[in-house]
């Protein structure tokens, strides 16, 4: 026991008392905690303050894309012209604007401005020349059409810039008033329902009696019987499918807009360069090509009114047929008589309603394809024209001869074969006796051609050729 591993037991026995204790103690606050949770408090978090809210940035000029922005470049502004048919587009959400951009007192398209400087705008117009481009796919066009509320944003964006006015009246912008333009701010809200009336109940300030009649009433109509079972999908698909791979027109005498076919239609190419040759442009807003002049639009139909329609088959929209109606294409008519000596006289003129030859005549000298007489619109188209160009130099024999409206020939019985090719050829509305008939189908078919009154002894010596050269000249 004396040896020194002995020695240092009790100081060793004391730690370990020591720590046993320690435990022991930790274990019974454990459990009181456990017991009674309410007398420890958790440690709370302190309070992390609200961020500060930041003031709106300005919008940043590398955002936009349609031209170069600098602070140093040349101060640029816009104008949004409002069309006159404010009031009618509104409602239907089709609202047509046009935006120039103004630069050293000069307007332009935007499409047309000059890229290779730099421009700067302030800051509304900057937020404006955005919202714009979103709308244009990145892109700034001119011609815009847009809705209700997307005028509204532009309004609110601009508010207070002397840069709206009406189509026709530049340099006179509209007056704001509380935040709103003159005259464009309640075309803009939501057009509101008419109250539907309520005829079931008894009218106020008395009481309707009425004895029983006997008589059942019918049965209320069903909602099925009301509204007819729509489509079925299939076909509503099939329908949709067809709209898509056909081109889509719509418009009146004053506008046309054409939608050519996504996806790999094969007339795209042909259809494009159609367009841009006569004046259209596209709005990237809604891909349709736009022609927005009356003599443009007039003219176009004439030239190209029916290859376009045998070429690409378009469909026409429901605004289009109604505002179409009195549109219409002059024709070619002739009228044939027989006169006392056995000759034909021949009448071929231009018809369009009342007009008169002096009516085509100044048109035709202004290449002016089409005639406004009242309500009606006669479009002189010059396919048509050069055809029947063509019929009066072969029936006059003169290569060279001037185009007339209207013409009159004296044709032998000779010439009725080659004039009645001619009137084929013109796709006209044809008027003949029936002696131009019948000589005319002698002269194209032998079989139709009458034997000759000649001795039976002679007939019987003719060859075949040469008894129908003896029945033509006894027809002729």
């Amino acid at each position: 026991m004396d040896s020194p591993l002995y020695q240092d037991l009790p100081d060793l026995s004391n730690g370990v008392l020591a720590a046993c204790i320690g435990i022991s103690k930790k274990r019974e606050e454990g459990e009181k905690a456990t017991k009674n949770p309410g007398q420890i408090k958790p440690r709370q978090p302190e309070p992390t303050p609200p961020p500060a809210s930041a003031p709106d940035a300005p919008p940043s000029l590398a955002a936009f894309r349609s031209f170069e922005l600098d602070a140093a470049g040349k101060p640029l502004a816009c104008r949004i012209v409002l069309p006159p048919n404010l009031a009618a587009s509104a409602p239907r959400n089709m609202i047509v604007l046009k935006l120039e951009l103004l630069c050293e007192g000069r307007r332009a398209a935007p499409e047309r401005l000059f890229k290779g400087c730099a421009y700067r705008v302030d800051a509304k117009t900057l937020k404006a020349l955005l919202m714009v481009e979103n709308w244009t796919h990145d892109k700034l066009a001119g011609l815009l059409q847009v809705k209700r509320a997307q005028l509204a944003d532009l309004i609110e964006v601009l508010g207070g810039e002397p840069c709206f006015e009406w189509a026709g009246k530049p340099d006179r912008p509209l007056e704001w008033a509380d935040g709103s333009l003159k005259g464009v701010g309640e075309h803009l809200a939501d057009p509101t329902p008419a109250p539907l009336k309520d005829d079931a109940g008894p009218a106020q300030g008395g009481i309707n009696v009425r004895r029983s009649s006997g008589v059942t009433p019918p049965p209320p109509q069903s909602v099925l019987d009301m509204h007819p079972m729509p489509p079925p999908r299939s076909a509503v698909r099939q329908r949709e499918s067809e709209e898509e791979s056909r081109m889509q027109v719509d418009g009146s005498p004053h506008f046309l807009a054409m939608r050519i076919p996504g996806g790999d239609f094969p007339l795209r190419e042909r259809a494009a360069t159609l367009f841009e040759q006569n004046g259209f442009r596209l709005e990237p807003s809604n891909a349709r090509w736009w022609l927005r002049d009356r003599h443009k639009v007039l003219n176009f139909l004439a030239e190209h009114g029916d290859e376009f329609e045998r070429v690409y088959a378009p469909l026409y929209s429901a605004n289009y047929k109604e505002r179409m109606v009195a549109v219409r294409r002059a024709r070619i008519t002739a009228r044939a008589t027989q006169e006392t000596s056995g000759d034909f006289a021949l009448n071929m003129r231009i018809s369009a309603g009342n007009l008169d030859e002096n009516d085509i005549r100044r048109a035709l000298a202004s290449r002016q394809y089409y005639i406004i007489s009242g309500d009606s619109i006669w479009l002189l188209p010059p396919a048509m024209l050069d055809r029947m160009a063509k019929a009066q130099c072969a029936l006059s024999g003169h290569p060279g001869q001037a185009f007339v409206p209207s013409i009159s020939r004296r044709l032998s019985t000779a010439q009725l074969c080659d004039a009645d090719a001619l009137l084929e050829g013109l796709e006209c509305e044809i008027e003949t006796p029936g002696q131009w008939k019948s000589r005319s189908r002698a002269l194209k078919e032998f079989s139709a051609l009458q034997r000759p009154p000649i001795p039976d002894a002679l007939d019987e010596m003719l060859r075949g050729y040469q008894r129908v050269g003896a029945a033509w000249l006894w027809h002729l």
